[in-house]
């Protein structure tokens, strides 16, 4: 689909109709984040009792294994052989963008900020409003859920002792040399104390997104967890021996 002035001059709709289409990007997100607990295929009832065409029809071909390339050809063919405005068009597109995303396994807070791109910057703060998931509460209850956890197994249990012996600032810098993915499986057998004190050094949104990913790691292996914590270890290592070798003030 080309994207232009004339793309977006012809998306543009009241704000009425803008917020009848916020609410179907809250239900694709909250397909995306169906998808990315229990897979695709949970996503058959969505598929067969959506009401809107070009969902129902590019949620079967996705479940069908067709090859992205042909499920986004079709899709945009739909959407540009109907020659549609407004709502209309804009309805479409956040149906074509959500469900390739969703397809290709895309991050659900990466999907969403896609399609609320697409109502432009003054109507971000509508779906916030209206659909924020609330990350502060959902921080707290998965805290409260952690917090009297075990570790999971010897080294698990040296991960946590050296998180909780580290200075905030040591740890911050540690959380700079490791991605969120290794973070998420290095912290997922560690004492839930220890899970929190790294929580608290990172930002609102990088903590939630990093919640997100633990919350998702059920199948993760054990031979997963354990190179990611000797990561961690080995980042800790590192840094401290630098500190060490520091001239003194």
């Amino acid at each position: 689909m080309k994207l232009d002035w004339e793309f977006g001059d012809r998306i543009q709709c009241n704000e009425a109709e803008k917020k009848e289409c916020i609410a179907l990007v809250a239900e694709i997100i909250t397909m995306a984040n169906k998808a990315k607990r229990n897979g695709l295929l949970s996503l058959v009832q969505e598929a067969d009792e959506t009401s809107h065409f070009l969902l129902r029809k590019g949620l079967h071909m996705v479940l069908e294994g067709v090859n992205p390339q042909m499920v986004e050809k079709t899709l945009q063919y739909y959407v540009l052989s109907g020659k549609y405005r407004g709502k209309e068009l804009l309805t479409r597109c956040i149906i074509m963008e959500g469900v390739l995303a969703i397809q290709n396994g895309v991050n659900p807070n990466i999907i969403k900020e896609l399609l609320l791109s697409l109502f432009g910057e003054n109507n971000y703060n509508a779906y916030e409003v209206e659909f924020g998931d609330g990350k502060n509460e959902r921080l707290k209850s998965f805290f409260n859920k952690i917090k009297k956890s075990r570790a999971a197994t010897p080294l698990s249990s040296k991960l946590g002792h050296t998180i909780l012996q580290l200075n905030d600032q040591s740890i911050q810098q540690c959380l700079k040399e490791i991605s969120t993915v290794d973070l998420a499986r290095a912290l997922k057998g560690i004492e839930g104390k220890a899970q929190i004190k790294v929580f608290k050094n990172l930002p609102k949104r990088s903590a939630a997104i990093l919640q997100e990913t633990v919350e998702h790691l059920d199948l993760m292996r054990e031979s997963e967890m354990t190179e990611a914590q000797e990561k961690v270890l080995l980042i800790i290592s590192s840094l401290q021996d630098r500190e060490q070798a520091l001239p003194p003030n």
